[in-house]
């Protein structure tokens, strides 16, 4: 894939989960107290029909509501998805450069709410709206082998 410039603003995101490092590059900016996740779509981005996957999508869009949920208070609070309900309005391209801008409407001891928005050049690609639990953190355990 030829390398294109990445905008202004964005540097690479430190910190990802072993399972968003499958998504390849993913960068970030900040717009005062949210983290904007970006992600230029690539070939293993890719579906049958040659456009980014929804699956990839809803990963970038979870990621980034999670992230922010959880830096929305102080000190950071472990989230984790209880509900995401997402509509898929046009399709990523390849190339695309993929904003996820995030609003959190509420947060509480228990629940939080947020929304998010995939856009490249001013197309909605996505918008999806989720409801993530307060949790203890969430450490894995010991593996055996």
């Amino acid at each position: 894939m030829k390398s294109l410039p990445i905008p202004d603003g964005f540097e690479p995101f430190i910190g990802a989960s072993p399972f968003v490092r499958h998504l390849g590059e993913v960068f970030v900016s900040y717009e005062g107290d949210c983290r904007v996740l970006a992600v230029r779509i690539a070939p293993h981005h890719h579906n049958m029909h040659g456009v980014a996957h929804g699956g990839m999508l809803l990963t970038l869009a979870d990621t980034a509501l999670g992230i922010n949920l959880s830096t929305s208070q102080e000190p950071p609070v472990s989230v984790v998805t209880a509900n995401l309900s997402a509509e898929f309005l046009e399709p990523a391209r390849p190339l695309d450069w993929v904003e996820a801008h995030v609003e959190i409407l509420r947060t509480g001891k228990r629940l939080a709410f947020a929304e998010v928005r995939l856009s490249t050049a001013g197309r909605l690609l996505l918008r999806a709206s989720a409801t993530f639990a307060v949790v203890a953190s969430i450490r894995p355990e010991p593996s055996d082998g």
